[in-house]
């Protein structure tokens, strides 16, 4: 009688061998965990609602996402170009399985050339960016944890004509599975650098006391950049002065005058302000009178 009863009072309490049945489901999401507890065969137990258990444990991802950008200049210039480095790293303990890297640039910059470096087992996923292009995204890199390491390359051309003082590059980076993002951002200050160049000739090679000539300016630019608001200037020699106004005439690529003609008969010096884009000219005609006398070539 004793054993028996020792023996129902063990079924009821003890945990073990083929008494306990233990489940465990796995998700990336969520970890469910249920434990069971039964009886031996023909024993009762007259309260079987508390007989299963479960404990559920939502997944608390640890990815953290770093991103560095730099072309190591504090400025850009238009009509040249630059090389962005971009590094995105991933210090958690989580891995990240899927990785956004995307990138806009400021009006006016297109993509010279892009490649990606990924560090030991990353992964930079794909991209379908190519030259021309004004942004890029790489989608499905993967950075594993701790050591998660992928490096961009970005070459961007600046058109010649970008006006904007400064611009700022950002790109953002976002883990679609952990929702952890990062960004990092590169400002860079407009330097203008325009190589301009003037050449004078005449319309002939000797000129006659109290007889006419015209010289001609021609205003270039070898870039890289446009340029505004370049000053020529042209003071006649003493016994020269213009026989009516000077005129100015930009090429079709986009140069400008800043007034399409200036002075008047008698006057000595000639000035006139010109935009003159990458490759471009601007002509400057300017009509003379020589003195008729030896005195009006004295000082």
């Amino acid at each position: 009688m004793w054993d028996r009863t020792f023996q129902r009072l063990c079924g009821a309490l003890i945990l073990a061998g083929s008494l306990l049945s233990a489940q465990t489901a796995l998700a990336f999401t969520s970890v469910t965990n249920t434990a069971t507890v039964s009886l031996q065969v023909g024993d009762v137990d007259p309260n079987a609602t508390n007989n299963a258990d479960t404990a559920v444990l939502d997944v608390a991802f640890n990815v953290l996402l770093a991103a560095t950008k730099d072309d190591l200049s504090p400025t850009y210039t238009p009509g040249s170009s630059t090389t962005y480095t971009i590094t995105v790293t991933n210090a958690g303990t989580t891995q990240a399985e899927d990785v956004d890297i995307s990138d806009t640039l400021p009006v006016g910059a297109t993509i010279s050339a892009i490649s990606c470096t990924p560090l030991l087992t990353a992964s930079c996923g794909t991209t379908t960016a190519a030259a021309g292009d004004t942004s890029f995204t790489y989608t499905g890199a993967v950075l594993p944890a701790l050591t998660g390491s992928i490096t961009i390359s970005l070459t961007v051309d600046f058109a010649s004509d970008m006006a904007a003082g400064s611009i700022t590059n950002t790109v953002d980076v976002t883990d679609n599975t952990s929702s952890a993002t990062t960004s990092a951002s590169d400002t860079n200050t407009r330097l203008v650098s325009a190589d301009v160049g003037v050449t004078k000739t005449a319309t002939g090679t000797t000129y006659t006391p109290g007889g006419t000539d015209t010289y001609t300016l021609t205003v270039t630019n070898a870039g890289p950049s446009d340029v505004a608001g370049v000053t020529v200037s042209d003071i006649l020699p003493t016994g020269v002065t213009l026989s009516g106004a000077w005129s100015c005439t930009a090429d079709a690529l986009g140069s400008a005058c800043g007034a399409a003609s200036g002075g008047t008969a008698g006057d000595a010096t000639v000035s006139a302000t010109v935009d003159v884009v990458d490759g471009g000219t601007v002509t400057i005609s300017i009509p003379v009178v020589f003195a008729a006398t030896e005195a009006g070539y004295l000082p």
